[in-house]
């Protein structure tokens, strides 16, 4: 069943999950909410190609999980063209803020170093250690300057649209549980492998902290980080996502305090991970649409 379940997610991970329909052009609150959306999507892929390597590595779902590494990498160099030059595919408009445009020539230094080892296992199709080490080292880094190009057009954007600021911090939020989805996979593999153990121990428990706070604040709103509080469309959506979470984090917080991972293990929490992936990308949607209502 897991097996069967895994390929059937993988098969419609592009056009479902991932896609990215067209906005009217019409409406600049609209564009600053795609882009936001779809620049927070960058934070997330650079876990998700680190994680599936990780799980590679390990040999859980290896021709699946070198799969995800092949359409996230893709996702993730056309997304980091659209978001300078446009795209009609993913509605955005040319960027012009110099702020932002910075940011994305920082990010695209990384980028062309992790892409190389991404590009790498896709062509051999296995995880070499090198490649392998070579993700694991610099997947923190791009995350890091993917999550600078979010908090450059959440700034830009929000100065153009004052009204709508609070939104933008719950679009950046929502966006990075996406993130926290699979960096807490990542992690988990990482100390399956045994890689920097205490490390990824640490950065685990971090992950789990932060993603459940950050949960609350959505569903409640929080007035120091200017967080609204959701409609009552988005609040449903936390509320599934609340409800799996649950059902996930005492397994989560086990690996972390435990620090051990068996492959078992990990290949249940991929799918769960996905889950939690595919209803916080739906509460980022809600939220990009309740910008321009």
């Amino acid at each position: 069943m897991l097996v069967t379940r895994r390929a059937a997610l993988l098969g419609g991970m592009s056009l479902a999950l991932f896609n990215v329909a067209p906005i009217s052009a019409q409406a600049n609150s609209a564009a600053a909410a795609r882009k936001i959306n779809v620049a927070g999507r960058q934070r997330m892929l650079s876990q998700r190609i680190a994680m599936a390597s990780g799980l590679a590595r390990l040999g859980i779902e290896t021709g699946d999980n070198i799969e995800v590494v092949r359409i996230a990498t893709a996702q993730f160099d056309a997304a980091q063209r659209a978001l300078r030059t446009g795209s009609e595919d993913f509605g955005l408009p040319e960027e012009t803020h110099p702020s932002v445009l910075s940011a994305l020539q920082r990010s695209d230094v990384v980028w062309a170093e992790m892409g190389i080892a991404a590009s790498s296992i896709n062509s051999q199709g296995s995880v070499s250690r090198q490649n392998f080490e070579d993700i694991a080292e610099l997947n923190l880094k791009l995350l890091s300057r993917a999550n600078i190009v979010v908090k450059k057009l959440v700034k830009a954007y929000s100065e153009d649209d004052r009204g709508n600021a609070g939104i933008g911090n719950a679009i950046d939020m929502a966006g990075r549980q996406r993130m926290l989805s699979q960096k807490m996979i990542k992690e988990s593999a990482l100390i399956g492998l045994g890689y920097r153990k205490g490390d990824n121990r640490d950065f685990l428990e971090e992950t789990l902290t932060l993603f459940d706070e950050s949960l609350f604040k959505l569903m409640y709103g929080d007035e120091g980080e200017n967080i609204p509080e959701p409609p009552a469309e988005v609040l449903a959506k936390f509320q599934e996502v609340e409800a799996l979470w649950l059902d996930l984090y005492p397994l989560m917080d086990e690996i972390a305090t435990l620090g051990r991972a068996d492959a078992f293990e990990l290949g249940e929490l991929s799918v769960s991970a996905f889950d939690l992936l595919r209803l916080s990308n739906e509460a980022v949607g809600l939220y990009e649409r309740a910008w321009t209502a």
